[in-house]
């Protein structure tokens, strides 16, 4: 088994030779238990009946108490392991990475996306502007999503008039900027005045 999180090179590797014997022998368990509760549904004549005699059989095999155990003991200290030797990595703010793009549409609009790129944590705020008016009824945003390499990403667009790109700001907000951010197409980014002016 490998890791997919940076911290984890801190851990021993026989912690990895038990996780990788431990995730086989749940395969196993899991794969029988599957087996067992497809026998119990076709030889059943309702949901009801098979959920009962599933229930019996892990009461009188004490799977169900080993099933708690394993929830609340191994999944709880697994979690805060991960939370320790992680704590460093997931506690830091790496700045989001900002342009904008400008595409011309089929129509003779343009399209002007706002990016942030490569940051960390995942709350960020993108909005658009026109003339100091917020645009956020006539944006297109997306979800801040991962870009799978441990930071996030996230766009906003607005459709605007040929001519008009230069009424639009973009205005980045995330806690990695020492302060919001605006952007417009064609002039880089600028730090913004404040947002309550």
């Amino acid at each position: 088994m490998e890791h997919c999180a940076p911290w984890e090179d801190q851990q021993h590797p026989q912690y990895w030779e038990k996780a990788t014997d431990d995730i086989f022998y749940r395969r196993e368990v899991y794969k029988r238990l599957l087996q067992r509760v497809l026998h119990i549904y076709n030889q059943s004549e309702t949901v009801g009946k098979a959920a009962e005699i599933l229930t019996q059989e892990w009461e009188k095999e004490g799977y169900a108490q080993h099933l708690k155990s394993f929830l609340e003991r191994y999944c709880v200290n697994s979690l805060h392991s991960q939370l320790y030797y992680g704590k460093e990595f997931l506690l830091r703010t790496d700045i989001p990475k900002l342009h904008v793009t400008h595409k011309v549409r089929a129509d003779g609009n343009v399209t002007l996306r706002c990016w942030a790129l490569e940051f960390y944590h995942t709350e960020i705020t993108l909005t658009w502007q026109r003339d100091g008016n917020n645009q956020t009824l006539d944006m297109e945003v997306i979800e801040t999503r991962p870009a799978g390499d441990g930071t996030f990403q996230k766009w906003a667009a607005v459709v605007v008039l040929p001519g008009e790109e230069q009424r639009y700001t973009c205005h980045v907000n995330h806690e990695g900027l020492p302060e919001p951010l605006t952007l417009r197409w064609g002039k880089g980014w600028k730090r913004a005045q404040s947002l309550s002016q």
